[in-house]
């Protein structure tokens, strides 16, 4: 069994060995559940943390660029962090029905939401301002598209650079790519976001 250093879930190589019961044959498919979202990855054994075996695992945009090589780990754990805080920005609220409570601290408890709400939107515009600095406002859209409203690349080479078919796809990616890397890079040279 192989131990684990710097490297991520999709380094699936000969060292890695199969669970014991071995991996299902013919899984189920469904809508959510297909060939191209089901893939084998390696993650951490539940009894020794040090070790890794392999799993199946759904994988998204993000897994299938870092799985066919596209984007390095650095460049797919930047992503991860982006989509975390677009995420999270889905989800910023400034206001509460207070006055339809019988209880005394409700005003409190939304005056507490409220400042919440503001300082989790200061986190992401600072965000925001960071990428824009670092990518420029395009390829910052573009990140925003994919990982933040979960667009094809297609879909955003359409919307954002009036290209379509193959070419528009797959100047998208290299876009893509390049920003996360770009990122990544950045993050790496001055060890903090923002």
């Amino acid at each position: 069994m192989s131990r684990t250093g710097r490297v991520g879930r999709h380094d699936v190589g000969s060292r890695v060995p199969e669970p014991v019961t071995g991996l299902p044959g013919d899984m189920p498919t469904s809508v959510n559940n297909t060939r191209s979202t089901l893939a084998v990855v390696a993650v951490a054994d539940p009894f020794d943390q040090q070790r890794r075996m392999r799993a199946l695992a759904r994988v998204d945009l993000l897994d299938q660029e870092r799985r066919t090589d596209r984007i390095d780990e650095a460049a797919f754990l930047m992503g991860r962090e982006v989509e975390r805080i677009f995420e999270g920005m889905s989800r910023i609220s400034g206001s509460s029905q207070w006055w339809q409570s019988d209880h005394v601290d409700a005003a409190t408890q939304a005056e507490l939401a409220t400042i919440m709400g503001l300082e989790k939107a200061w986190k992401v515009n600072s965000f925001l301002r960071w990428i824009v600095r670092h990518v420029g406002g395009t390829d910052a859209r573009l990140l925003w598209l994919i990982l933040g409203h979960r667009f094809s690349f297609a879909t955003a080479a359409a919307a954002l650079f009036n290209r379509r078919g193959v070419r528009g796809l797959r100047y998208a990616r290299d876009r893509f790519a390049d920003a996360l890397t770009r990122l990544a890079e950045v993050k790496a040279a001055h060890g903090r976001v923002r």
